[in-house]
């Protein structure tokens, strides 16, 4: 998503024009006779780099896949033979859908087969993973005022029937079903299963 874009843009150039600012630094303390200062800089901006790239890859790692296993390739590419404009719903958990609701946690599915992934779930406000506040299941995110899915996940106690979420899925033209072990399927009870790999599969809404 743009916040890796954001991220690889720091590591890319940042880095570098930090480092070079930073010999540069070297050099002009050493020519002028502050050996013990040069010495100084130059470890606090190590230490200050350090610190900054360890927070980075924590940031990373919240906004990335997190512990997922892997979706097998031969379900990808049973994906990628669905219809152009197939879209592929997964049940979803209030805490996972950290970005914004329309570059779901999954979007790896559409990256890697074109067919969009469409969150289905209340999307609670996760900003706390960046600004340290306590975070609570029952504040709404921001984002999540746009999402269709909000009239069935208004807040995160909401368990719809099935035969709302289908209703919901068929008038939006969601006709399938992504389930793996973190991703159960909760959403239509009698979905049938068109594609299985080990533990993920599809399913399609009758």
């Amino acid at each position: 998503t743009m916040f890796h874009v954001f991220y690889a843009g720091i590591a890319v150039f940042a880095t570098p024009v930090a480092a070079f600012a930073v010999w540069s630094v070297w050099i002009r303390l050493r020519a002028t006779g502050h050996a013990r200062l040069a010495l100084a800089a130059v470890l606090l901006a190590i230490g200050q780099m350090e610190f900054g790239i360890g927070l980075g890859i924590i940031r990373l790692q919240v906004f990335g896949p997190g512990d997922y296993a892997p979706i097998p390739i031969s379900l990808l590419d049973a994906v990628e033979r669905l219809p152009p404009d197939a879209k592929i719903a997964y049940a979803c958990n209030p805490l996972e859908e950290i970005g914004f609701f329309w570059d779901p946690r999954l979007l790896s599915i559409n990256a890697h087969t074109g067919r969009r992934v469409v969150p289905m779930c209340f999307q609670a406000e996760a900003f706390g993973y960046l600004n340290g506040t306590a975070r609570s299941l029952e504040v709404a995110s921001p984002q999540f005022a746009w999402a269709p899915q909000r009239t069935l996940y208004p807040n995160s106690q909401a368990r719809p029937s099935s035969a709302v979420v289908a209703a919901f899925m068929k008038e939006h033209g969601i006709s399938y079903i992504f389930e793996d072990k973190a991703h159960r399927n909760s959403l239509v009870s009698d979905a049938i299963p068109v594609m299985t790999s080990g533990d993920a599969q599809i399913l399609r809404v009758p």
